[in-house]
């Protein structure tokens, strides 16, 4: 448990001072928003000017790319960096270089891969300077970065500049992801202070919306850690009961054990033997005892990490794929705990060094043999041992409870597979039905729908906002663009009105579903059946409304949602959501 514990929570990032590594989020109670990102002008305009920060960078998490190796087509995905963000982690390229001003300047088609998107690609030695054919034209590879780079410490898996696209996101639209460093010189609390200071203080930038917006810093180890640390810190705590169960265990029965042999020792010491050789002939063999019991702890813990942490909870514990028992903390930790058990299972035998031998032949019973606190040691075992069992029921009961929480929507038997294709506007809708008719048409697939490329259940987590016609007050909401009978596809309930449908096409009327929480915000319990809303400035009509889905974890409130239809939007990409009964080995 502690190899586990330190790997993923206590352990540092592998960045210089990586622990002053922030992520910039956002919040606007006024609105009903409990976190969100920057938008395009705050994140350019005002972050810069924290002083607390020596370093400030943005992305954008944008489209995938296919790129074109060996006449092959592969997707990787796309995210759009300023040219501080590899200053931001104090990392350099393992091979050519990273993005620089020069790049952002000119909009330079460059990329920068991380490890395993330059694994993915062929593993090229050579591959700085050459360039990647994709769909539309190619970009040049201008570096690699580290292995370590990418993974679950960073944010991002490959990095793709592309910064003349920033300018799209000036506006209401929250899009951009923001970074920092904080100073060596600077605390954390006065970080914070000056970045929301910074960042309301005179009048509104560009793309903001309220004055109501409060700012502050995420350190980027919650952000990898997330909501596993109180899990893992409880899992822990059980550990060292039973560690401490164990120990009164051994110390009990050692001290049974040496009562038991009470006429063997005074035999021992009647001719000849010094205390301190049956001190170190009972502390040789408990020794040899604790060597067996260790290594085989040590492989059993080996074994359960590969078998257990990495196979059943690798797709949601951070940095499981990272997890080592002979890590130098976890061995320090782990010997320490031996030595433990070996003192406290030898202090029986300390009256061995300052009893008479005639002491021994006086027949103490085993309860005067164990005086002291040693006669409570049963008790403490039993005690130890019932609340380790009554913190595994509860356990076992929560986690039962957790599974049987209504999230809103159905996850079972259901995968995801991406598409990006690049033609006409009037073709893509076509292409997409027709994908979708294919993969139906799939051995075990009962159905498919579609969203705009990203998390195929919940929404794309880009927050816009949105207002009625009526009185004007903007609410900010996650939006989604989805295909038709989505709500029905995931066993999302309609409270009224009608789902997305085959209708909702490029030259009609512009349509949407909201969710109950932001008809509730924007409509106060009327009938928002028929309204309209406008979003970025462009009209929609609200034919349904559906029930709230847990998108924002088990514990946050519902999240204000409006999805509209995928058929109007007419994007290059998309996420064809399939589900099966039993997905068929060519499928």
């Amino acid at each position: 448990m502690f190899s586990v514990l330190y790997t993923v929570v206590l352990k540092p990032l592998p960045y210089p001072d990586g622990d002053r590594i922030v992520r910039i989020v956002s919040a606007n109670p006024e609105s009903g928003v409990a976190r969100s990102i920057l938008t395009g002008a705050e994140a350019i305009q005002r972050l810069p000017t924290v002083n607390a920060f020596a370093a400030t960078a943005y992305y954008i998490t944008s489209q995938a790319l296919t790129v074109i190796v060996d006449d092959v087509p592969r997707q990787i995905n796309v995210v759009i960096v300023s040219a501080d963000y590899f200053r931001v982690f104090g990392v350099a390229a393992a091979r050519g270089r990273v993005i620089t001003e020069t790049d952002t300047a000119d909009a330079r088609p460059v990329v920068v891969l991380n490890d395993k998107a330059w694994r993915d690609l062929g593993a090229d030695a050579d591959i700085v300077g050459k360039q990647l054919r994709h769909l539309d034209g190619s970009v040049e590879v201008v570096g690699v970065m580290p292995e370590y780079f990418g993974s679950s410490d960073t944010p991002l898996a490959y990095q793709f500049v592309q910064p003349s696209r920033i300018e799209a996101y000036y506006g209401s639209r929250r899009a951009v992801n923001a970074i920092a460093r904080i100073s060596r010189d600077v605390e954390f609390d006065a970080a914070a202070a000056e970045l929301n200071l910074r960042m309301t203080a005179g009048d509104q930038v560009q793309g903001a919306t309220s004055d109501a917006w409060r700012f502050w810093m995420v350190p980027l180890v919650d952000e990898v850690v997330g909501n596993v640390r109180p899990t893992l810190l409880a899992l822990t705590v059980i550990a060292v009961v039973i560690l401490v169960v164990a120990t009164a265990t051994v110390t009990t029965l050692m001290s049974i054990r040496i009562g038991r042999r009470e006429a063997d020792i005074a035999i021992e010491r009647a001719v000849g033997s010094t205390p301190l050789s049956v001190f170190l002939a009972a502390a040789t063999e408990m020794l040899i005892l604790v060597i067996v019991a260790v290594a085989a702890g040590w492989m059993a813990s080996f074994l359960s990490i590969r078998m257990v942490v990495v196979w059943l909870a690798g797709d949601v514990l951070p940095r499981s794929q990272e997890v080592d028992v002979f890590s130098a903390p976890v061995v320090t930790v782990g010997l320490a705990a031996s030595m433990i058990v070996l003192m406290l299972a030898l202090l029986p035998m300390r009256r061995i060094l300052i009893l008479e031998p005639a002491t021994w032949l006086s027949r103490y019973s085993i309860l005067q043999w164990s005086s002291h606190w040693f006669r409570f040691l049963p008790i403490i075992s039993v005690a130890l041992t019932t609340a380790s069992l009554a913190t595994a029921v509860a356990l076992s009961v929560s986690a039962v409870r957790i599974n049987s929480v209504d999230v809103g929507f159905v996850s079972e038997n259901i995968g995801a597979v991406s598409l990006v294709r690049r033609q006409p506007s009037d073709e893509l809708d076509t292409f997409l039905r027709s994908s979708m008719e294919r993969i139906s048409a799939l051995p075990g697939v009962i159905g498919t729908s579609a969203v705009l490329a990203g998390t195929p259940a919940s929404p794309n987590f880009l927050w816009s906002s949105v207002k009625t016609q009526e009185d004007g007050q903007p609410m900010q909401t996650t939006v989604q663009y989805v295909a038709a009978g989505y709500h029905d596809f995931l066993g999302i309930k309609l409270l009224g009105g009608r789902d997305i449908d085959d209708t909702d096409v490029a030259g009609k009327q512009l349509v949407a579903v909201i969710n109950e929480t932001l008809s509730r915000m924007l409509f106060h319990g009327l009938d928002p059946i028929g309204r309209r809303v406008t979003q970025s400035g462009t009209d929609y009509e609200i034919v349904g409304i559906a029930a709230d889905r847990k998108n924002a974890g088990l514990r946050a409130p519902p999240e204000p949602e409006m999805t509209m239809s995928i058929h109007q939007w007419l994007g290059p990409s998309a996420t064809v959501m399939i589900k099966y009964r039993q997905l068929h080995p060519t499928a």
